[in-house]
């Protein structure tokens, strides 16, 4: 920092804030399988094979301008790729949704057949953790071999160099080869970086990164003839019947939607447990046997926002909702709320704890507890044992309203009016367990 002027230093501290990983870094364990995995040849002819929600029936595609390449940089790498500035686009990006009168939740994977991993895979996640961080580069080493990959946004294509031998490679050697990398990978992102200046100057128009949130018009639409969207569900009335309608349906189709996440397919998510919604206590509808193929009827759609947390039962995600019903006239109704909470549990300590968790709401439900948080299923995904539970979201903690209000990141104690202490005081519900 000692030496820079003002205006280098602010520069600087501008592309750390824009482009925080400027590489993806994979490092394997060094192991006979990783070197396998390295030393195989690799099928680059044909179209990657993506690995994706194995759901049938239901179809997302996206439309939108990738961000720039730093052209100049990666035509020195790469020969085929012409030396063209790549245009920029400001344009809002398009999802579309088609979905079938019917569909088949994915199916849990064959036990008795034993793992072979595969490096598609891992090249997979790598380029998946690349498009979330805007990075062009690429680093696979595995403590004996190494291969690096550059990101090619406008054609979709990665580059992959061919095996590198740290121990045996002469020309360059090993330690050159890198200061060359290093050095392509600061040029990358400098152009990137003046390509992003001039486009926001030439257009008026913020940053794509910066808005990680899709217009509403844009965000699903259907291939079916609906009549207009119901959208009134803030009302108590509504709010009951969505949650009858949910309670009743034996699916849940999960998409991930925010920032550069998109779901192709949809997650199936299989209900274990019944609904905890009042309207339907004391007898909620029984949970059903699973079937390979689900109508309209028979499921609803949600939409999985930014993540808000982790904690000690999974990741939690606001949600929004979407579900059809047809009328009398055989018409087709969507019904959407949001205000919807979906926490997700991977881990076996974690998912017991889900359980726990879901067993308590039920009980609340059960007895007609008032002012609880409604719960409208447990949910199960068979092809990766992720379970869900499906909530209203139930506002601010209390821990969390003070750290807004003290800037505290872990307060110590919390501060109720004299209502509240009233309230937890006096007016809570005593239940026999």
């Amino acid at each position: 920092k000692e030496g820079l002027d003002q205006a280098t230093e602010d520069r600087v501290l501008d592309i750390g804030r824009r482009y925080p990983s400027l590489a993806i870094w994979e490092m394997f364990a060094m192991t006979d399988v990783a070197n396998s995995l390295f030393r195989n040849k690799l099928q680059t002819d044909s179209a990657f094979i993506w690995e994706s929600c194995g759901t049938i029936g239901s179809q997302t595609t996206v439309y939108s301008t990738p961000p720039p390449d730093a052209t100049k940089t990666v035509s020195q790498l790469i020969s085929s790729l012409k030396l063209k500035p790549s245009a920029r686009s400001f344009s809002t990006s398009k999802i579309v949704t088609k979905t079938s009168k019917q569909f088949f939740p994915s199916k849990p994977p064959n036990r008795l057949r034993r793992y072979r991993p595969e490096f598609r895979y891992y090249l997979q996640h790598a380029w998946a953790k690349a498009a979330l961080n805007d990075s062009t580069f690429i680093i696979l080493n595995c403590g004996r071999y190494e291969r690096i990959g550059i990101r090619h946004r406008a054609s979709q294509t990665l580059y992959l160099s061919a095996l590198i031998d740290p121990v045996n490679i002469q020309d360059p050697h090993y330690g050159k080869l890198h200061i060359g990398l290093h050095m392509a990978i600061v040029q990358d992102v400098l152009e990137r970086y003046e390509l992003a200046n001039s486009s926001e100057k030439n257009t008026g128009k913020k940053r794509p990164a910066d808005d990680t949130e899709v217009p509403a018009s844009k965000r699903r639409k259907g291939s079916d003839n609906t009549i207009p969207v119901e959208t009134d569900n803030q009302t108590e009335e509504s709010r009951e019947t969505i949650a009858n309608e949910m309670g009743a349906r034996m699916v849940a189709l999960v998409n991930l939607q925010y920032g550069p996440y998109c779901s192709p397919a949809p997650a199936s998510f299989i209900r274990l447990r019944p609904s905890c919604a009042p309207s339907l206590q004391p007898k909620p509808p029984p949970v059903k046997e699973v079937k390979t193929k689900y109508g309209t009827h028979e499921y609803f759609t949600l939409t999985l926002g930014q993540q808000r947390f982790q904690g000690a039962t999974g990741v939690v995600h606001p949600a929004t909702l979407e579900l059809r019903v047809i009328l009398p006239s055989g018409e087709t109704s969507t019904l959407k709320r949001d205000g919807l909470i979906v926490k997700l549990a991977f881990l076996p300590d974690q998912q017991k704890r889900l359980h726990h968790e879901f067993d308590i709401y039920l009980h609340l439900a059960q007895r007609g507890a008032k002012g609880v948080v409604v719960v409208h299923g447990l949910y199960s995904d068979p092809e990766s044992g992720t379970l869900a539970l499906v909530m209203d979201d139930g506002g601010k903690s209390l821990r969390q309203r003070e750290r807004e209000r003290t800037g505290e990141v872990f307060p110590l104690q919390v501060t109720t009016t004299d209502e509240e202490r009233y309230v937890f005081s006096f007016g809570a519900p005593i239940l026999l367990w």
